[in-house]
């Protein structure tokens, strides 16, 4: 296969082929001569990252190929916080080019014997065993997915075309299985969690290959989401790498990762936590009831809402990993309940004042002060309680929870985008 390569492709190989590139828009073929324009100025100022997309003469430069990722997320479920994990069907589609005669593969015989063994297998592809995989691996990068902590069902299929002298190959890899991901739960109930596929490059692998994401990096099935009644997922995948903003570029570990968004939706913490918590806070004003003289019925009353609030603190609990920090809720029940420890303390103070002026004063003047003293006190915490509450309420519903637009009609551009550009 390789020594059938005339003189003419063997000439015309010395000049790069875009083709692989041409489903990038304009707008990212603009920028691209705008940063290699730059690079010539200043080359040790820009990273080998920006100064590889879109031209394949630096690839050959650099001694690497870029493999380009997307991801299409079928189905997604089972989105466990407590355990931080969740369960997907997804389809990954990975495509590289390489020259044939490129100085990268070091056993030419058996790349001859691989593409003409394969170059009938049609638009279906082939599979390939661990062993050949192994024989594959100047040609063929190895793929992991770091955070898929157990596979169900999976299948990986490999196809190529060879246009001139490049190959260009093409993977689907189809997998069903629970992904790791760690839940950042500072704004629970009301936080937005990634649930990403990260991909890493194997060893054997790195030297040769560099992983990218595609344009548009995939699209998902909001159809078939399956935790309707706890989340909201946004119609949008979304990009990164892994310490991408790491000052020092030696730090980044190069995973690629290709993401979805889901929003919580927090009406079950809100009926059975929050506004529990606030009936809590009512009751115990109706405490002042009891004659002042009469303390122990304050302080029985009092106690025992704070233990109530104590234990909507431990269920609520059972439903979070264990945790270093603080959530929404856990402020939130644990100001009630200092509230509760106020209100206590405030009257036994009460109670010591009124003893204290027993002696001195009549007993219509006493009540009218224990009157005015209980007014006060309760005047105080109601302040309090509407002005935090109000505070609570306005920076939970208004703080921003993505930093992403998630608009239905440009989703569905960029699905149509993305089926052109991929299949």
């Amino acid at each position: 296969m390789i020594a059938d390569i005339g003189e003419e492709q063997l000439a015309s190989s010395a000049i790069p082929d875009t083709g692989v590139y041409d489903g990038f828009n304009p707008i990212f073929n603009l920028l691209t001569q705008v940063i290699t324009t730059w690079s010539v100025e200043s080359d040790d100022k820009i990273g080998p990252l920006m100064e590889l997309v879109g031209s394949h003469e630096k690839e050959k430069d650099l001694g690497f190929s870029l493999v380009f990722a997307s991801v299409r997320f079928l189905k997604i479920g089972d989105i466990n916080t407590k355990n931080q994990q969740f369960t997907a069907i997804v389809d990954l589609t990975f495509r590289w080019g390489m020259e044939l005669l490129s100085e990268r593969v070091v056993n030419y015989s058996y790349l001859d014997t691989f593409l003409e063994q394969h170059k009938n297998e049609g638009p279906l592809g082939f599979t390939l065993s661990e062993e050949e995989m192994k024989q594959c691996e100047d040609f063929i990068p190895q793929l992991l997915i770091t955070n898929l902590e157990d596979t169900k069902k999976e299948r990986t299929v490999y196809s190529f075309t060879i246009q001139g002298s490049e190959i260009k190959f093409n993977m689907r890899w189809h997998l069903k299985g629970n992904f790791y991901e760690q839940m950042e739960l500072y704004d629970f109930p009301f936080d937005v969690q990634d649930l990403c596929v990260r991909i890493d490059l194997g060893e054997r692998s790195k030297d040769k290959f560099y992983l990218v994401a595609e344009d548009i990096p995939g699209i998902l099935n909001d159809k078939s989401f399956q935790d309707e009644q706890e989340w909201d997922i946004f119609k949008m995948v979304q990009t990164g790498e892994n310490n991408a903003q790491a000052e020092d570029s030696n730090e980044a570990d190069g995973v690629l990762v290709l993401r979805c968004n889901v929003k919580r939706k927090f009406n079950y913490f809100l009926y059975n936590c929050f506004l529990v918590m606030l009936f809590f806070a009512v009751m115990s004003m109706c405490n002042f009831a009891n004659k002042p003289e009469n303390v122990q019925f304050r302080l029985a009353g009092t106690l025992t809402l704070v233990l109530t609030s104590v234990a909507y603190k431990l269920m609520l609990s059972n439903s979070l990993p264990t945790i270093s920090y603080l959530t929404l809720v856990d402020v939130y029940v644990l100001f009630s309940v200092f509230m509760l420890t106020f209100l206590v303390v405030a009257f036994a103070v009460l109670h010591t004042v009124y003893r204290h002026f027993t002696c001195c004063l009549s007993e219509t003047e006493l009540v009218h002060l224990a009157f005015r003293l209980d007014i006060m006190t309760m005047a105080v915490l109601a302040g309090i309680h509407v002005l935090w509450n109000l505070s609570f309420g306005l920076y939970a519903f208004h703080k921003p929870t993505a930093n992403f637009i998630c608009d239905s009609t440009l989703t569905g551009i960029s699905e149509v985008k993305w089926q052109l550009t991929v299949h």
